[in-house]
């Protein structure tokens, strides 16, 4: 493998060479629909096209459209000019999908307000370099919503899609504290995650599931209900095809569809045998990554654009993490501290600093966090780049070993400061790396100067 796709392995947790030929064909699939700007409505090209483009097998092929189908991102057009066509990723489907994995690896009570949590960090920094008035509040908005608008950017959209799935991001009719418009106007990160965590909370709306459905949509509604019901009951058994239509009152079509929904997210698979059926799995993160791959190219986001926003991800995750070691017992939070020593006694820089990240967001326990930045993280990393990454000559070891040593003191301020210094020095290496290109073709195409002026 290349630094690419060892960086991707290393993030996002996926071997694709290890994965089938229809998981890496799928892959294949959206990474050309990404290199061509997620043409929505478009057709990629017809299954003999495809199959001559990517070097697969009719089979593979096959399997790897409905794979992608069931996720909401293409679909096969008939007949004449006929092919695989780009659909444009849903906001909400891709939001559910989030929730959905959320829910499968609950891990205790207080997990859904760390994600709360982590999503003020993010609207806090953002809003904190944020000049100029604020746009009106709409009529019953939740306040977390507004500030996602402010923020003006789809992922922060996405945040609190899948927080009001989980909980609510305020309610809607919930007068906004002074305290709060105060912060946001001092541009003072601190103090719009104080006011945000001192503002009750709502219940989620009821879903009405009575609404008609298409297939597809009532396919994915089973495969919630089926993660609710795992969510609050505890039970891993889900039955066989034939219990689970009469359950629902879906033909075999809708829960095939709603099953595979659900071991794309990676949280059921197959018992054979006599008695078989399906029964619920620990997910691993590459399945909702999946999902979050194809929503982030569908909204067309430059990957190159991100890099402040994963570098906001990764300063929440040394805030949440510092708050969370200041209540754990001494003895864990020694073992979390030691395995964070651990860490940087690995060799390979970029291997390090991702092994970091990851141990910061475990201590964290922020899964929102954690997922929606591995997810950017692998968009990136699965971009097509012509150049070497910058990163990958930069040593951070020195401010790494600042960031663990101020978790040990309780010095989160410090900590975040190693952070930000090593967002700096990414950023001059980018900018460094830019100005070399540019000269190296004013020299090659003197011409050019007028151009790029």
């Amino acid at each position: 493998m290349g630094p690419a796709a060892r960086f991707y392995a290393a993030v996002s947790g996926e071997h694709l060479v290890k994965q089938s030929a229809p998981v890496r064909t799928a892959w294949l699939i959206e990474r050309l629909a990404s290199q061509r700007g997620w043409p929505a409505g478009e057709v990629l090209g017809s299954e003999s096209e495809l199959r001559e483009q990517l070097g697969v097998g009719r089979e593979a092929l096959r399997e790897a459209i409905s794979i992608l189908s069931n996720r909401g991102v293409v679909e096969v057009r008939r007949g004449r000019n006929g092919g695989v066509q780009v659909l444009s990723s849903d906001l909400t489907r891709t939001a559910n999908a989030v929730a959905a994995y959320l829910r499968a690896i609950e891990g205790d009570p207080d997990q859904s307000s760390r994600c709360i949590a982590g999503f003020d960090w993010l609207l806090a920094y953002k809003l904190s370099r944020r000049d100029g008035p604020l746009p009106a509040r709409r009529h019953g908005e939740a306040v977390r919503k507004w500030l996602a608008r402010v923020c003006d950017h789809p992922v922060y959209l996405l945040y609190v899609e899948v927080i009001d799935a989980l909980s609510a991001g305020g309610p809607g009719d919930a007068t906004l504290p002074d305290e709060l418009l105060d912060a946001i106007s001092h541009q003072d990160a601190k103090a719009i995650v104080s006011s945000l965590g001192a503002m009750p909370s709502a219940s989620p709306d009821p879903v009405d599931d009575t609404i008609a459905q298409s297939p597809q949509a009532r396919a994915f509604t089973i495969a919630h209900t089926l993660l609710e019901r795992a969510a609050s009951s505890g039970e891993r058994h889900l039955g066989n095809e034939v219990s689970l239509c009469e359950e629902h009152s879906a033909s075999r079509s809708v829960i095939r569809q709603a099953l595979r929904i659900l071991q794309d997210l990676d949280v059921v698979h197959a018992r054979l045998g006599r008695g078989g059926g399906y029964e619920f799995k620990r997910p691993r993160p590459i399945g909702v990554i999946r999902q979050v791959f194809a929503w982030l190219a569908a909204c067309r986001l430059c990957p190159f654009e991100l890099i402040e926003l994963v570098w906001d991800h990764n300063a929440t995750n040394v805030r949440l993490a510092a708050s969370r070691l200041a209540i754990l017992p001494d003895h864990e939070r020694e073992c979390h501290l030691r395995a964070l020593d651990k860490v940087l006694e690995q060799s390979d820089d970029a291997q390090r600093f991702v092994n970091l990240q990851k141990r910061l967001g475990e201590i964290a326990a922020s899964p929102l966090v954690d997922i929606c930045a591995r997810s950017i993280v692998s968009y990136q990393a699965r971009y097509p780049r012509e150049r070497p990454e910058p990163w990958a000559a930069i040593s951070f070891l020195a401010l790494e070993r600042q960031i663990v040593s101020a978790l040990r003191a309780g010095q989160p301020g410090v900590a975040e400061a190693s952070i930000r210094a090593m967002q700096a020095r990414l950023l001059e290496a980018l900018q460094n790396e830019t100005d070399a290109f540019t000269e190296a073709r004013l020299r090659d195409k003197p011409d050019a100067t007028a151009m790029i002026q």
